[in-house]
């Protein structure tokens, strides 16, 4: 019995050992910045919210951030080019981010303040990142109109023509 026990521990700790160690699902996108590679990662545990992470790659190093926790209905994020060669990101309920990339240097998350004041009318849908059934997917402008869910909360200052009180088709 105690045998069987110490298999099972162990049985136990390789399979959440296992899955803490990758993400549950990854979309990498080649971005027309830099040679830079965007990954939309979602990390979860069983029985815990996931949270979604971006990561960020070109020839001269990367960064990693966490973006958002699941919070309910708005899981997808839209991803935009501007004419400074910046990617933005606009997640669900209007959270932005924004990278931008410097020769010889690696990707840089920029402060807030470095692109509040941008005309986002300039910058271009790229497509978005988001699930489709059970899919974590890219989606090109094509397959999926530019869309930003607020559900009824403050969107934020950018693409406001694009946003919806409720859910993005």
């Amino acid at each position: 019995m105690g045998k069987l026990f110490g298999l099972v521990i162990v049985a136990l700790v390789l399979v959440v050992g296992f899955s803490v160690a990758r993400p549950a699902r990854e979309v990498a996108i080649a971005l027309p910045i830099a040679g830079a590679t965007a990954h939309f990662q979602v990390w979860s545990i069983t029985g815990i919210s996931p949270h979604y992470y971006l990561i960020v790659e070109t020839k001269n190093g990367s960064l990693s951030e966490k973006m958002w926790d699941d919070w309910g209905p708005q899981t997808h994020a839209n991803l935009y080019i501007t004419p400074e060669d910046w990617l933005v990101i606009i997640d669900g309920m209007g959270g932005f981010s924004a990278v931008e990339f410097k020769p010889g240097q690696p990707p840089r998350l920029m402060n807030p303040t470095e692109y509040r004041a941008t005309d986002s009318d300039r910058w271009q849908y790229f497509g978005s990142v988001g699930w489709e059934w059970k899919t974590y997917r890219f989606f090109a402008p094509f397959q999926r109109a530019e869309c930003i869910s607020n559900f009824g909360v403050d969107g934020g200052p950018f693409r406001v023509a694009y946003q919806v009180e409720g859910r993005c088709r």
